[in-house]
């Protein structure tokens, strides 16, 4: 229930009461009960309890907004079921959601298979870690899913090639900075976990730079889905997870954990690219607009030197990480548009407002 009460926020284009939902009261919930049952002496079990007591207090919630959202739908009145064309939309975007949290997990099954707990363990914290990346994409996944339906079938396509241009370039502005900063200090991140975590440093790097592509190169996923081209997304995530477990059982036994890594990052850069040819026949454009391509030409060169860099000594990393971020808010300026500042105006009245 707490998912599809988040669904009809984001549908409704109620994003306060998702992130109320979602974002503040199951987390919120979840951490108190953690410290009331760890200081009452439970563990795993403990542990497990206040994760299902977090998602029943936001599902019930949840319950109360949709009933303010949408009081209709506890009204008495005659059902009408569609059942088959519920189905056949509803069937392939059950399996692409499911896909994408299966291929995110799969890598950890195999590499139990193959190898030992120790690298499981390992690669389970860098893998934690790297998917924060993507916390920027579900923000604009949440933002853009609704305007973009309505803008397609509205048949507003100027409107909506320009609102998935600067939602691209702004999924590149946000992923780029985590990106640098889990590239530069690897082995100092993991090492919060304990000294044994620091050799999975190598794989923090290269998941990286794979939920970085992810948020680089937009909403294509979503676009399709809201366009009603989801059975096209259907065969991509088909696709994805056929290639990610091919490519687990052949590098995973060889390479280890950084095979699995490997794996991830080969199936979300090269599905990216596939929806990007996609979205370019089925709607005839491409989000690569100049400044776009500038800032990803930027980004990649950034990159290549983090890479030559991380064998050097902190200090030079730390003085690496200043030069980057003196260079990316200059070249952020230099490439700033209308539109840019319309949407840093509208964060900084949100902000004032909250003050």
């Amino acid at each position: 229930m707490t998912i599809v009460s988040t669904a009809v926020a984001i549908a409704y284009s109620r994003l306060k009461y998702k992130v109320i939902i979602q974002d503040i009261c199951q987390p919120v919930v979840n951490i108190l009960t953690l410290v009331v049952v760890f200081a009452l002496g439970f563990r795993l079990f403990g542990a497990i309890s206040c994760f299902v007591i977090s998602f029943t207090v936001s599902a019930f919630i949840g319950i109360h907004i949709v009933k303010k959202i949408f009081p209709e739908l506890f009204l008495s009145f005659p059902a009408v079921f569609e059942n088959r064309k519920l189905l056949v939309y509803s069937l392939p975007i059950v399996f692409i959601v499911s896909s994408y949290f299966f291929i995110f997990e799969i890598d950890k099954i195999m590499l139990g298979i193959f190898r030992s707990v120790r690298e499981v363990g390992i690669y389970s914290a860098a893998s934690s870690i790297a998917l924060n990346i993507t916390i920027f994409y579900g923000i604009f996944e949440a933002s853009f899913s609704p305007v973009m339906a309505q803008l397609y079938h509205n048949n507003e396509t100027n409107k909506l090639v320009k609102i998935y241009g600067l939602i691209s370039h702004w999924g590149l502005y946000c992923a780029f900075l985590p990106c640098v900063c889990l590239m530069l200090f690897s082995r100092e991140v993991l090492s919060l976990f304990g000294n044994e975590f620091r050799s999975g440093n190598l794989v923090l790097i290269i998941l990286s730079l794979a939920f970085f592509l992810e948020n680089a190169f937009g909403q294509a996923r979503q676009l399709l889905q809201m366009s009603s081209r989801q059975n096209v997304e259907f065969v991509n995530s088909f696709i994805s997870v056929i290639l990610v477990v091919i490519l687990n059982i052949f590098l995973i036994p060889r390479f280890g954990m950084i095979g699995a890594s490997l794996a991830i990052f080969s199936s979300l850069f090269s599905i990216s690219i596939v929806r990007l040819i996609e979205i370019r026949n089925i709607f005839g454009f491409f989000p690569f607009t100049q400044r776009y391509s500038k800032f990803l030409g930027f980004s990649i060169l950034v990159i290549m030197v983090c890479f030559i860099s991380i064998d050097n000594t902190f200090i030079f990393r730390l003085v690496l990480a200043v030069i980057i971020i003196s260079c990316f808010f200059t070249m952020s300026y230099i490439l700033k548009s209308k539109e840019d500042v319309l949407v840093l105006s509208i964060i900084k009245q949100r902000f004032m407002k909250k003050g």
